[in-house]
């Protein structure tokens, strides 16, 4: 891709971006751009898979921080044909949590949806709305799906639920054991999200030590996430700083001070 197409790219990033500050009046062009990205985009569009995911989701939290007045389109738009517009629409209603309690007739039938994804969002959306004995079946499902992107977004949502996934707890941990670095990531912080703050704190120390490069950054990166529920982690972090990598001293030494940014240190 040329400069002048990039940063047509850019500006069509700042305008969606925009459009989710500008209330109802934004829902129109922003579900055109869910479900039509050469019309948004023209002659010059993104033509890489990653570009059209990206431009999706900006869409979609933009649709989400508008709320309520975006329920209808978004409801609707868990028909469309297309299952990235149908992913998307389902997330935005997550964002939007209990004031897309209009939508939940559609969302219910989401979770029947062909595509794994989307039956994750909408278990999450629900989730949201109270819906829980729904939504756990559905994203207990997805932590088994042979996919492993699959069963890192159903960690996820599990741990945007919270406390009510505690149902979830014994899965999650099961979860830690995944052949896949980043679903035991998102599974740890699910853990911490769910209440369970030792066991995922620990884990996440663990994978500081793990053989790839990019799991030891990530979990460094989730620590510092933790703030002061990270204390335990403090040891292991200073460790890192010495790492190999120089993403993961960056990541280490980024955590270090978010801890102790949240919770100085007393002793000099």
């Amino acid at each position: 891709m040329g400069l002048r197409q990039r940063k047509r790219g850019r500006r069509l990033v700042d305008v969606l971006n925009d459009l989710g500050n500008l209330g109802p009046g934004a829902v129109p062009p922003l579900i055109k751009a869910l479900s039509s990205q050469e019309q948004i985009v023209g002659r010059d569009r993104l033509r890489s898979t990653e570009s059209r995911v990206m431009l999706h989701d900006l869409a979609s939290t933009a649709l989400g921080k508008i709320g309520r007045p975006a329920v209808p389109a978004l409801a609707r738009a868990l028909r469309d044909e297309d299952p990235l517009v149908r992913r998307c629409a389902a997330a935005s209603l997550a964002m939007i949590g209990p004031g897309a309690r209009a939508a939940r007739g559609p969302l219910l039938k989401a979770l029947k949806d062909d595509d794994q994804y989307v039956r994750v969002y909408a278990a999450g959306a629900l989730a949201g709305m109270g819906r829980r004995s729904r939504a756990l079946p559905v994203l207990l499902g997805a932590l088994k799906s042979e996919v492993w992107d699959e069963r890192c977004e159903a960690a996820r949502v599990l741990g945007e639920i919270g406390p009510g996934a505690a149902d979830a707890v014994p899965a999650l941990m099961a979860a830690l054991k995944d052949s896949h670095s980043s679903v035991q990531i998102r599974a740890a912080e699910a853990l911490v999200k769910v209440g369970r703050v030792d066991q995922g704190t620990r884990a996440l120390i663990q994978l500081l030590q793990s053989a790839e490069s990019s799991a030891r950054q990530d979990a460094a990166l989730a620590l510092g996430k933790l703030g002061p529920m990270a204390q335990a982690s403090v040891r292991a972090l200073k460790e890192a700083l010495k790492d190999e990598n120089e993403d993961v001293r960056q990541a280490a030494a980024e955590a270090l001070a978010k801890i102790r940014r949240e919770k100085p240190r007393k002793e000099r």
